[in-house]
């Protein structure tokens, strides 16, 4: 197809109003990112024609795209262990309780990702901290009932019972039976009296579960600065991920110019949409990229084991990251390659300010060449 040709005058219309839109775009107005084909994250390079990926991959934030990119496709489960210390306290006080996962998982990024987005969509479900409340309530009323059939047949209550669930039995026993014991079933040996000893001593792990919830649970004191140790922890760690899949799964990251210029015509328009996207990396982005990745600062609530698992992630990706940042110059003629071929096949690309092409990617992902 084509290139448009333009007077001096249109050339100089053209340059008013890519200057105009730099210039808002520099100021956070128009500024947009999207999410591509292989689940990595960009800033969105589309200015005056409508990017090939679709209104529904982009916002204006990469944080927002972090989340969304969750609910489409995960490359992990969120681990037993978290599920159950939300469900036992109503939040996640930390990943110490997936140390041990950590330790040897080949994911530890994804894991601890999913595992900080499912506590997030847990703490915001509405009327949390009402839920957690009305749990324990009930807890404290079912297993007060219990201390009331042993009060009733004068057996001592043991020492995990908590003192809300003693009182509160207590309270029941004196308003139930003024306080006036049945029959000691302690000397009796009677069948009721000691099975009901038995249901109270079922209870020892949620006692247990509750005294720990006491302790560590969510709260109205302590919801805001969960929420935002959580929030910050998934950003970053995603923005981390995010940097990997740009830097270490380029398409063409080990090819020369020529063989990438073969390999290029192969790939359909998905394809090559994608890898175009890792081919418009700026040096500045590869810095900072590589930057990011150099360092990771063990975590306190994390075991050495651990700790080891997650830097050795970190390592591996910074020097795949460092060599990217060394190559631009190779890059930015793969990137041209690319483009060429996009225009040669009527694609619309996503860095296509003026728009020398309008036709979108074929639904079947197909080289339409």
């Amino acid at each position: 197809m084509p290139f448009f040709i333009l007077s001096d005058i249109e050339n100089y219309r053209w340059g008013i109003i890519i200057q105009s839109l730099f210039q808002f775009n520099q100021k956070g107005g128009l500024f947009m990112y999207h999410i591509n084909h292989e689940g990595k994250i960009y800033p969105c390079r589309a200015k005056l024609l409508a990017c090939p990926y679709g209104n529904d991959m982009h916002a204006e934030t990469r944080e927002e795209l972090y989340y969304k990119l969750l609910a489409i496709d995960r490359e992990v489960d969120v681990p037993i262990a978290i599920k159950n210390e939300i469900s036992a306290i109503g939040r996640l006080k930390s990943l110490s309780s997936i140390s041990k996962i950590l330790e040897t998982t080949p994911h530890p990024i994804e894991t601890i990702i999913v595992s900080l987005e499912y506590a997030i969509r847990n703490q915001l479900t509405p009327n949390k901290l009402n839920l957690v409340e009305g749990k324990w309530n009930r807890f404290i009323e079912d297993a007060a009932e219990d201390v009331y059939e042993n009060l009733q047949y004068g057996l001592p209550i043991p020492p995990y019972v908590s003192a809300e669930v003693k009182r509160r039995g207590e309270q029941i026993f004196e308003e139930r039976l003024d306080s006036r014991v049945i029959e000691y079933a302690g000397a009796t040996r009677n069948i009721s009296g000691l099975k009901k000893r038995r249901l109270l001593d079922r209870r020892i792990g949620e006692f247990e579960a509750y005294k720990n919830f006491k302790k560590y649970g969510l709260t109205e004191r302590n919801f805001e600065a969960n929420l935002q140790w959580l929030q910050k922890d998934f950003k970053t760690f995603s923005e981390h991920l995010n940097y990997s899949k740009m830097l270490t799964r380029p398409v063409f990251f080990l090819k020369t110019v020529e063989e990438a210029e073969e390999e290029i015509k192969k790939l359909n328009n998905y394809e090559l949409l994608s890898a175009y996207d890792d081919y418009l990396i700026t040096i500045t982005e590869a810095r900072n990229a590589a930057s990011t990745l150099r360092y990771f600062k063990d975590r306190p609530d994390l075991s050495d084991a651990a700790n080891a698992n997650i830097r050795k992630w970190y390592d591996r990706n910074a020097k795949i990251a460092a060599v990217w940042a060394d190559s631009t110059p190779k890059s930015i003629l793969i990137s041209m390659k690319m483009a060429e071929e996009l225009d040669r096949r009527g694609v619309k690309r996503q860095d296509n300010i003026i728009g020398l092409h309008s036709s979108s990617v074929k639904k079947d992902g197909k080289n339409n060449g």
